[in-house]
């Protein structure tokens, strides 16, 4: 699998205290993003362009605090940027690891939109935290 270069990103929003999407694609597992779901900006959400119409295969993903808590988010694709097509719903992190986790797309697009569902832990449930973000590609 080879790891497709990213030629842009958009945030929804971040925690208010600089962890912004950026960091999920910094190649250092220190530094996270993070969003609400009540964000104001129409809840969690990060646009990925991958510079053109690419047959992603996976997503691979690493959550902060992620021995504690299980992410559940969803992915989408698009051609133009505007109108995206749901590939799956309802992901869930395994609530085990710290490491990148595999996730399946199998979806052709230039860009990707995740949107974070929250996490399970009672009291912090709004919360996403995604500390690397990669996606590959068939080649």
């Amino acid at each position: 699998e080879n790891e497709i270069n990213i030629y842009g990103i958009t945030q929804s929003g971040d925690n208010g205290q600089g962890a912004f999407i950026e960091y999920a694609f910094d190649n250092n597992i220190a530094t996270m993003w993070t969003v609400s779901t009540l964000h104001e900006n129409g809840g969690a959400w990060g646009i990925i362009d991958l510079g053109f119409a690419r047959d992603i295969k996976d997503a691979y993903i690493a959550f902060g605090v992620g021995k504690e808590r299980v992410h559940t988010f969803d992915i989408y694709v698009s051609n133009d940027g505007v109108n995206f097509e749901l590939v799956n719903a309802d992901y869930k992190s395994s609530g085990t690891t710290l490491e990148l986790e595999k996730f399946e797309v199998n979806a052709r697009g230039r860009y990707v939109k995740i949107v974070g569902k929250g996490n399970n832990v009672a009291g912090k449930e709004q919360w996403n935290n995604y500390t690397e973000i990669v996606f590959t590609e068939n080649r």
